[in-house]
């Protein structure tokens, strides 16, 4: 079955949280507002994936950046290009907002999703936590510079 991709409103949570938990219901994560940009990706009626951005101010530079809240995909769909697809459907609105960069944060035990990171562009930054001397890896700091108009 082909997947197919649109822009997602909360009549949609209802199915998301049938397919990927409720937690998609009673999180913050996905995003309706109208300067925000939700898709998901479907076999058939079936949601198989989903990401959701909003725009953010970058602090002391007078510039906006996208904020990818969440993304993911079906295990049955992984590895078929879906979460590529809607990130560059993403970084295109980005860009269309004017946003100098793209962001995500992934958690340490998402190593499926290093490559796929590395693949489109985007820069992993460790980021630790802990008491100073015994700090551990918590996770990736996920960047993407975006060229627009007037950013060379």
């Amino acid at each position: 079955m082909p997947v197919t991709y649109r822009p997602l409103t909360r009549s949609d949570l209802p199915a998301l949280a049938a397919a990927f938990g409720d937690w998609i219901r009673r999180t913050n994560v996905m995003h309706f507002e109208p300067d925000s940009c939700t898709l998901g990706a479907f076999g058939g009626e079936t949601p198989v994936g989903y990401i959701s951005t909003y725009p953010k101010a970058m602090p002391g530079l007078n510039r906006m950046e996208a904020y990818i809240d969440v993304i993911g995909v079906a295990e049955t769909y992984r590895r078929q290009g879906i979460a590529a697809a809607m990130l560059t459907a993403t970084e295109n609105w980005a860009r269309a907002q004017g946003c100098r960069r793209i962001r995500a944060w992934s958690t340490v035990d998402k190593t499926e999703a290093i490559a796929m990171w590395r693949a489109l562009g985007f820069c992993l930054h460790p980021v630790y936590s802990g008491r100073p001397g015994r700090r551990r890896l918590s996770g990736y700091d996920v960047t993407k510079r975006l060229k627009v108009r007037g950013n060379k």
